[in-house]
């Protein structure tokens, strides 16, 4: 559901705000008389055509921006449901302390109680801080992406490329835009859990005093491979569905 969700709601309105801000780049619409000298139309030289639209396509930033803002909305909407879903994950923690007894799956219902009964209402969206610069990571990946793309490929074949190019560019873009942004996953995940409380400054620091620098990066192999295929196949797919 969590998935689902965020997927729909960033897809969505990234591509409603990129449509808007293309439509306030876009220079107003050139006037021409219905009839010039002798009754002949007069038309616009093909020069100033040509530079109007040049004026189609966004920069780097403000792609970024948009995904960024697209992201946070998609990701607060999304919050309580991921909370729930990483208290059930770990909710076998409890049952490793006590052995005398075999504590059940927990709950939706259960999950939410005790999420409200620990931090009230609030720790359903505990996670948000550390979510922010994560709601950067679909648009960096995307952007990476077409950098790569664009020096890895002729022009030529950049429209349709081969298959196993596509998923390799997809996959590698994928990590590329992981690796700086994964810290903030592991601070993601412990504030849902209730493992560690603060800022993310004081989450950071803690992790580091535990178990070094590379507790930073905890897991992140299963992560990366997560991603790669996710973002490889995606591609694939979606250059599939385009050409057909």
């Amino acid at each position: 559901m969590s998935t689902l969700l965020s997927s729909f709601i960033y897809f969505y309105l990234y591509s409603y705000l990129h449509k808007q801000a293309l439509r306030r780049r876009q220079p107003p619409p050139l006037l021409s008389s219905p009839a010039g000298i002798g009754g002949m139309r007069a038309d616009p030289p093909a020069s100033l055509k040509q530079a109007t639209g040049a004026q189609t396509k966004l920069g780097a930033v403000d792609e970024l921006l948009i995904g960024l803002l697209a992201g946070v909305v998609s990701k607060g909407v999304v919050l309580p449901i991921s909370a729930v879903c990483v208290r059930q994950q770990l909710a076998s923690d409890e049952s490793d302390r006590d052995h005398h007894a075999e504590q059940q799956p927990q709950g939706l219902i259960a999950a939410l109680r005790a999420i409200h009964k620990e931090e009230g209402l609030l720790g359903l969206w505990s996670a948000l801080p550390p979510s922010i610069p994560l709601a950067l990571l679909p648009s960096l990946t995307l952007y990476i992406h077409t950098v790569l793309l664009r020096v890895l490929l002729p022009a030529r074949h950049r429209a349709h490329p081969p298959g196993f190019i596509t998923f390799f560019i997809g996959a590698a873009s994928n990590a590329l835009a992981t690796l700086p942004l994964y810290p903030m996953i592991i601070v993601k995940v412990l504030s849902q859990s209730g493992t560690y409380r603060g800022s993310q400054i004081d989450t950071l620091k803690k992790i580091v005093h535990q178990r070094g620098v590379q507790g930073l990066y905890q897991g992140i192999q299963g992560q990366l491979i997560k991603g790669v295929v996710q973002q490889g196949v995606m591609m694939l797919l979606k250059q599939r569905c385009v050409q057909e």
